[in-house]
């Protein structure tokens, strides 16, 4: 169950984000580890290997419970946005080695929070995204992400949505990448 939720994570992942994520304690990790599953980077993350978690996502998704990975990947982008959160408030000394380590999952966690319209984490993504493109050099690819979400923002927003907190919520995405 852990290490099928854990395939919801690219480049990597830390002990945090596992707990986050899978529920997966150090008992766990050192598990899957000795099973050959996951591989402790000397840094401290861990790193599944793209065959198995190719497998991994395929079980989850074959799961009977429908809704097991929208929850996972849910939590997934929970965790992303979180880290803009720690860093920003602990003033990291370190954001820019975080944010690349960080990158591919937040880049996943952003993609999947737009296919599923979540505005407030996207938000908070974009904030962290902005970081991760001047640290990374990639400004052009992430003002084409960032077109591309306030292209279909807008596309909502004149189709009208009665929620007014959603509205709110979009409204506020839209302040952040503007």
């Amino acid at each position: 169950d852990a290490l099928a939720c854990l395939s919801v994570f690219r480049g990597g992942f830390t002990r945090a984000g596992a707990e986050a994520v899978a529920a997966a304690s150090l008992d766990i990790l050192s598990a899957l580890s000795d099973k050959s599953w996951l591989q402790p980077q000397p840094n401290g993350r861990y790193q599944m290997h793209a065959v198995v978690r190719h497998f991994c996502a395929g079980k989850l998704d074959e799961s009977a419970e429908a809704d097991r990975r929208a929850r996972a990947r849910e939590r997934h982008c929970d965790y992303c946005a979180s880290i803009f959160h720690s860093l920003r408030q602990l003033g990291h000394p370190d954001t820019a080695l975080v944010l690349r380590a960080e990158a591919e999952n937040l880049w996943v966690a952003w993609r999947w929070a737009l296919d599923n319209c979540k505005w407030e984490l996207l938000t908070d993504l974009a904030s962290c995204l902005r970081q991760v493109a001047d640290v990374q050099g990639e400004l052009l690819a992430t003002k084409r992400e960032f077109d591309a979400a306030l292209r279909m923002a807008e596309g909502l927003q004149e189709a009208g949505e009665p929620d007014q907190s959603q509205v709110r919520s979009r409204q506020r995405f839209l302040a952040t990448i503007l």
